[in-house]
């Protein structure tokens, strides 16, 4: 292992995993809007691919990677700062993230809750006890968080299947319920994802999804207001009924309809073929 560049002597930074040529470039769009958005804020690095602009980056820590990338992102707390946020590549950050710092003054690590992990069953693990997303995790280093990453990095292996496939989420899950961890949620603004149904109150700061087009558009629609409000997909931000005035409610039902009878077009389409 090795490294690059100039090292930061901050108390927070941002780090990301970037395994492959693709991800290195999603991950330089995604650091540049972390430039443009919170100054001065140091960016890590990690990845088998050296960037074609490394002077975006504060650190490049070069790994070998011999694990799919969703199993190498594990590895985030070698992110050297008394408070670190890790951030998928394809990301959007369009607000400040002191915020989510600011909730390490009490907690030691912060998600976001997922829509996710109804679909499947861990004996001693209660349904009630969420399902956190990993592609936004904000911590402060101590040995409680290190011996949960070694947790987690473990669980990982041992929940692969026979074909290859990992289980970055559900071993999270796993190694939260198992640790004594101070732990809490971040709201969806923090990570706010065009696939899922999403609540959201006050401005979002954080979009991930693959499509960086389509994120621009989720900061058009969702930055028009700061009440409480919900992101539904394909169809946009709706307000409670009671207070949407009649044109914005007919609006609100006309994309409903117009995004079923698309949706039902495609999927007959789908089925033809």
């Amino acid at each position: 292992m090795s490294s690059s560049t100039t090292t930061s002597s901050s108390a927070r930074g941002v780090i990301y995993v970037a395994v492959g040529r693709r991800y290195v470039e999603e991950s330089t769009v995604s650091a540049a809007s972390v430039r443009k958005t919170n100054p001065g804020l140091p960016i890590y690095l990690l990845t088998d691919t050296a960037p074609a602009n490394q002077e975006l980056w504060d650190k490049v820590i070069f790994i070998t990677a011999t694990m799919p990338g969703s199993a190498m992102k594990l590895h985030m707390d070698q992110a050297p700062w008394e408070r670190c946020l890790f951030l998928d590549t394809d990301t959007l950050i369009v607000g400040s993230l002191e915020p989510a710092f600011a909730l390490l003054d009490r907690f030691e690590l912060a998600a976001m809750q997922h829509s996710g992990g109804h679909h499947y069953k861990i004996a001693g693990l209660p349904d009630s006890f969420p399902e956190f997303n990993s592609g936004v995790i904000a911590w402060r280093r101590n040995d409680r968080v290190g011996a949960f990453f070694a947790r987690w990095r473990e669980l990982y292996t041992q929940m692969m299947e026979p074909n290859g496939r990992t289980w970055d989420q559900k071993s999270l899950r796993v190694a939260l319920y198992e640790s004594d961890l101070r732990i809490t949620s971040l709201p969806h603004g923090y990570n706010l994802m065009p696939y899922f149904p999403s609540i959201l109150e006050n401005e979002a700061v954080v979009l991930h999804g693959r499509n960086i087009e389509n994120l621009h558009r989720m900061k058009t629609r969702t930055s028009k207001s700061t009440s409480l409000r919900a992101y539904v997909p394909g169809i946009g931000i709706l307000h409670h009924p009671q207070t949407m005035r009649w044109p914005d409610l007919l609006n609100a039902i006309f994309r409903m309809l117009a995004w079923k009878i698309r949706s039902g077009i495609f999927s007959k389409g789908s089925r033809a073929r």
